[in-house]
């Protein structure tokens, strides 16, 4: 699923107490969407080790001999990413399951899961009853280092796919202050967003991590910037980028587009357009005469072709809503209200 749907789907579950397995390739933000949903939830979080690096007794804890009432015993030191106040409700976070070894894996079921009325304990160690956990691991099919995973711990989890989504991903993008011309490359060449090829010894390669990687190498010194793009997402998506970006640098200045949006030039080529539609939503951050690109950016969406106005509109309401609200996007909107749907 879509990170949008996602998100909804770990909305409905995380407050039922079930635990839950998210799967997807690298590199794709699963962390960040789990994390994003546990705050907005106002959940405690415990983000455990990556399960890779835990030893068997790492789960459990180390040994040591006590005595009672005469006797010598064995008990474990539990360790300290454990949640130990009984009353702790929140999520448990362990990420890179599928490249934990089945040892550490079987160390996990007892924690996981237990029979209604029994708690969940393993060694010194009892889960707290408001506790869940979220699990996340790559795909076999990813070829990342997974192991098969004992089939005890799969029946334990609610499994959730994740899948790349541009659209998701644009809507982040513009949150959080990736580049113009990176997302209006992206909107230009959507299968740039994600080339990871598991058949393929790729050193680098895009994903919507090393995507936010680029947004600090667009502005690194002209003679490293294309070797530092190499570096975050691969020779072929940053030899087309960079030649994007050439396009992108040659634009009219935005500022002057909307100064006077209904003489203004329309580009014909698709590769500008998409270019101008990054650079013109970003108008709307400013400030200053906010009311006057809005006005201008719904007039000069009326003048391009409906996909790249439409396009145009939804990046810009993404940075200020209001652009909804200028009777000339009404009217375009209004007109091509068929594409909205796609």
């Amino acid at each position: 699923m879509r990170p949008s749907e996602l998100i909804t789907a770990l909305n409905y579950w995380i407050p039922t107490g079930r635990n839950i397995w998210v799967s997807g390739p690298p590199g794709v933000g699963k962390t960040s969407v789990i994390e994003a949903v546990i705050d907005g939830l106002d959940l405690d979080m415990a983000m455990l080790p990556p399960a890779v690096t835990l030893d068997p007794v790492d789960v459990r804890g180390i040994p040591h001999v006590t005595q009672t009432n005469g006797s010598a015993i064995t008990a474990w030191a539990v360790p300290e990413f454990w949640p130990t106040d009984p009353n702790w409700k929140g999520v448990i976070v362990l990420d890179e399951f599928g490249k934990a070894a089945p040892a550490v894996q079987a160390a996990f079921l007892q924690i996981c899961y237990a029979p209604p009325g029994r708690p969940r304990q393993l060694g010194s160690y009892t889960v707290p009853e408001g506790a869940s956990f979220v699990i996340m691991s790559n795909r076999q099919e990813d070829r990342a280092g997974e192991h098969r995973v004992i089939t005890p711990m799969l029946s334990r989890f609610v499994h959730l796919d994740f899948e790349v989504s541009l659209e998701d991903w644009q809507k982040w993008a513009i949150g959080n202050g990736i580049d113009s011309r990176i997302r209006s490359f992206l909107n230009f060449k959507p299968a740039m967003l994600f080339t990871f090829d598991p058949k393929a010894n790729q050193r680098s390669f895009a994903s919507p991590r090393t995507w936010e990687l680029a947004n600090d190498a667009v502005d690194a010194p002209e003679s490293v910037r294309q070797a530092s793009l190499a570096g975050c997402i691969g020779d072929g998506p940053a030899a087309e980028f960079a030649g994007f970006m050439e396009i992108a640098d040659r634009l009219p200045k935005a500022s002057e587009i909307l100064d006077d949006p209904e003489n203004a030039t329309v580009p014909s080529e698709p590769s500008i357009s998409y270019a101008l539609v990054g650079a013109l939503a970003e108008e709307a951050r400013k400030a200053e005469g906010r009311d006057k690109v809005l006005k201008g950016i719904g007039i000069f969406a009326g003048r391009m072709k409906p996909e790249f106005g439409v396009l145009l509109i939804r990046d810009t309401a993404e940075i200020d809503p209001r652009i909804i609200t200028i009777p000339e996007t009404r009217e375009f909107l209004k007109t091509n209200r068929h594409l909205l749907a796609d």
